[in-house]
């Protein structure tokens, strides 16, 4: 399951424990929150990386002591080291009492919480959780994020260095101010989650497009000469829109579907 449907005040939540009956138990709590929706679950390191960097959660609750190890704080390090675009807030569990509390707190957690985890632990952190993804919200609109490439990780600035993301075929590309474009394996619907504060929004099915660069929206020009008597395919009336990027000669198609939304954004704008 993905966040691709999110909603605003969700917090979409991945569960990371060894044992089963601890996954239960956690996912019984949790069920009673609206704020919180579990889009996955794992149970050792490797199915927990894969369920992070695929859902791209909010909310990481995480076994500390996996397999009798620290393998939990394994994976936090291992998340850390890769600088997602989006790194989730992490709540470590632990039923040990043996744990360096001191070089784990260095890895940023929300809390800690002793197993086996109560509800009122859950009630406890979500204002938590909601204030830190409120913040980071507001840091990633002026800051610089990371994006992944087979050529490698390039830091960009979204709202000043992106001009708008194009799906193509099994790749997006990122086309950028610069003239570089950035080839990446995620999908566009996770860009759209990640680049809807810096004003980067869905203008068609295959297009996501900075707001702040546009310079002009037109209507799609019609042909309208008439097919000869002996033509008789159908002629096929041209909808939509485009728009013109700012000291560039291109532009994107914006779709009837979402004129009227990307219209009231830039308004908002003004």
């Amino acid at each position: 399951m993905t966040n691709n449907e999110k909603t605003n005040n969700e917090i979409t939540t991945v569960i990371i424990d060894d044992r089963e009956s601890y996954r239960k138990e956690l996912k019984n709590f949790l069920t009673d929150y609206k704020d919180i929706t579990i889009i996955a679950y794992a149970s050792n390191v490797e199915t927990g990386i894969d369920a992070i960097i695929t859902d791209q959660p909010d909310l990481v609750f995480l076994d500390i002591k996996m397999e009798d190890d620290d393998s939990g704080i394994q994976l936090a390090n291992q998340i850390k080291a890769m600088n997602l675009m989006k790194s989730p807030c992490i709540v470590f569990m632990t039923d040990y009492s043996d744990v360096d509390y001191l070089n784990i707190a260095k890895l940023s957690p929300i809390t800690f919480l002793k197993k086996p985890v109560e509800p009122e632990d859950i009630s406890y952190i979500i204002p938590s959780v909601r204030q830190v993804l409120e913040n980071k919200e507001k840091e990633n609109v002026f800051g610089e994020i990371s994006i992944h490439t087979k050529e490698g990780i390039f830091m960009i600035n979204p709202k000043q260095d992106i001009l708008y993301i194009e799906s193509v075929k099994n790749s997006v590309n990122i086309h950028l101010e610069d003239g570089r474009t950035l080839k990446t394996k995620v999908r566009l619907y996770e860009y759209e989650d990640v680049f809807e504060a810096y004003k980067i929004c869905r203008v068609g099915k295959s297009f996501l497009m900075n707001l702040y660069k546009l310079d002009r929206v037109e209507p799609q020009k019609i042909d309208r000469t008439e097919p000869k008597k002996t033509d008789r395919t159908k002629q096929k009336k041209i909808k939509g829109h485009k728009i013109f990027i700012q000291n560039h000669k291109t532009y994107v198609p914006l779709s009837d579907t979402y004129y009227k939304e990307i219209i009231s954004k830039l308004d908002s704008l003004s």
